[in-house]
């Protein structure tokens, strides 16, 4: 027994078209930027930074275990002060990266609300992320800040997989360890 209320947004929802790409645009021209991540329960951190440097850093029940890439090189530690350790090269890092990057273009981008993330003013975005004859099931909603175009949170949903990543600390040191 009770009443539940939310908001729906205006229907039809209004183009969002214009400003999903803007920000994706801004967000993929950042020199550096970091990422808290919650991957269907998994929690995880990442710094990246031009050029082509990511620091991985993912939690599990027995500690943390960190991937250090650095150009073509991908080091690994398992212990927060253990020796880094080569684990492979061949393929350059790929900074930036966005989890939408792989699903371009967009497909039917609405404006679904406003809100405050991180204290700031966002608009918020929803849009699918298939394409071509027979496109993934993956939807994204995107957490725009109406200061500065940057995309704040992202968060996807996909057949048994459910990401949401915090963005931070845009064009500021990335402080990567070295191997």
């Amino acid at each position: 027994g009770g009443t539940a209320t939310f908001q729906l947004p205006s229907l039809p929802a209004r183009d969002g078209t214009a400003l999903a790409a803007s920000a994706d645009a801004l967000m993929s021209g950042l020199r550096s930027y970091q990422v808290n991540e919650n991957l269907s329960g998994i929690r995880s951190a990442y710094a990246y930074a031009r050029p082509h440097q990511m620091w991985l850093r993912t939690w599990y029940g027995d500690g943390v275990q960190q991937t250090l890439w650095v150009g073509d090189s991908v080091f690994v530690r398992s212990r927060p002060h253990g020796k880094w350790r080569l684990k492979s090269s061949g393929m350059l890092a790929p900074v930036p990266y966005f989890p939408w990057d792989p699903f371009k273009p967009f497909t039917d981008a609405r404006i679904v609300g406003t809100g405050i993330m991180a204290g700031k003013p966002v608009t918020i975005v929803s849009l699918f992320g298939g394409h071509g004859s027979d496109p993934d099931a993956v939807w994204f909603t995107l957490y725009v800040s109406q200061q500065t175009g940057q995309v704040l949170r992202s968060q996807m949903w996909a057949t048994n997989h459910f990401m949401d990543d915090r963005y931070f600390a845009f064009n500021q040191p990335a402080g990567m360890p070295r191997p």
